[in-house]
């Protein structure tokens, strides 16, 4: 039921939008993509820093932000939490902010960089 109105929520928001400040079609399909690729890559992102199943790895990025954190007191969560998604991946709320974060960068990287010309708007 909740995601039924975030649709409605989200056609309603597309088809009131002024011509200044309205979507294309290519502004939501670099969302998805930008959003698709951000939860795709976050688990081998968050492995290559050297968070894994088996612990931090040794001399990795890991260990230095551990260490920074733990010293400093600040960033403990953000250390435990790339730990958890390099050992099990992202859970949905994870994945959906990951997702929403990626997906906005994208969408305004394309606005700042590509729209020159004019397109075809959605509704």
């Amino acid at each position: 039921m909740a995601t039924s109105r975030m649709i409605v929520m989200f056609c309603g928001l597309l088809l009131t939008a002024n011509t200044a400040t309205a979507w294309t079609w290519s502004d939501v399909a670099w969302g998805i993509a930008g959003g698709t690729v951000a939860v795709v890559a976050a688990p081998y992102a968050a492995a290559a820093a050297g968070f894994g199943a088996a612990g931090v790895a040794a001399s990795s990025f890991g260990t230095k932000l551990m260490s920074v954190a733990w010293t400093t007191g600040m960033g403990t969560y953000v250390v435990s939490t790339l730990q958890a998604v390099g050992a099990a991946g992202l859970t949905m709320a994870q994945s959906a902010v990951v997702a929403g974060v990626a997906g906005s960068a994208a969408t305004a990287t394309k606005k700042a960089f590509f729209d020159g010309e004019q397109e075809d708007k959605c509704g």
